[in-house]
């Protein structure tokens, strides 16, 4: 009887092997086919090639420690896509993303707002500088890949918080045809 459960167990194990399409194996860091699918940091072109796909403009550059970096427009906001844990030598094989967009507010934002936020959003961080200005950030780990859909929803979702953290900083109403006040939006290159 056991036997008989064992050779089945392996004639099943055998069919489903033979049934694996031959593209189930491919290389995720080399096949084309697959990075259409696959957003990673490994591949900053396929990050700016994803934004664009979404409808956000996006230009490819370098920081000032030669790491990639994306200047990004998300809705009506001027930010920037930053790459981490990157090969410290050649800069490249990044294994994270962080969106990032800093306000310089109209009126006084505090503590109490930056906790609001942190209880609102749960993968965002919300800094206030010595200068009054508002950092946002949005880190996303992408190891060897997300999902296109679940790229988009990480971009959704921080596109969403900064129209919030921008209805706080100025203001605003967050409606979809709300004016952002041109000029107040600022962003560095440089890694915070």
């Amino acid at each position: 009887m056991k036997s008989r459960r064992i050779a089945a167990f392996l004639a099943l194990g055998s069919a489903f092997a033979a049934s694996v399409p031959a593209h189930a194996s491919m290389n995720l860091d080399t096949e084309p086919a697959a990075l259409a699918r696959q957003v990673t940091a490994t591949s900053p072109d396929g990050v700016v090639a994803a934004l664009r796909s979404l409808g956000y403009g996006a230009d490819l550059t370098a920081d000032d420690a030669g790491e990639p970096l994306i200047n990004a427009r998300i809705g009506k906001w001027q930010t920037f896509v930053l790459f981490y844990d990157c090969d410290a030598k050649m800069h490249d094989n990044c294994q994270s993303l962080q969106f990032s967009a800093s306000f310089t507010p109209d009126k006084p934002f505090g503590p109490q707002e930056a906790a609001a936020f942190a209880r609102d959003y749960r993968f965002g961080a919300l800094t206030i500088g010595t200068d009054k200005s508002v950092v946002l950030s949005w880190d996303v780990v992408t190891g060897g890949g997300l999902d296109s859909s679940v790229f988009r929803k990480v971009v959704e979702n921080f596109s969403f918080a900064l129209d919030n953290v921008g209805a706080l900083a100025f203001n605003e109403d967050t409606g979809a045809d709300a004016k952002r006040p041109a000029g107040r939006l600022i962003a560095s290159g440089s890694r915070p």
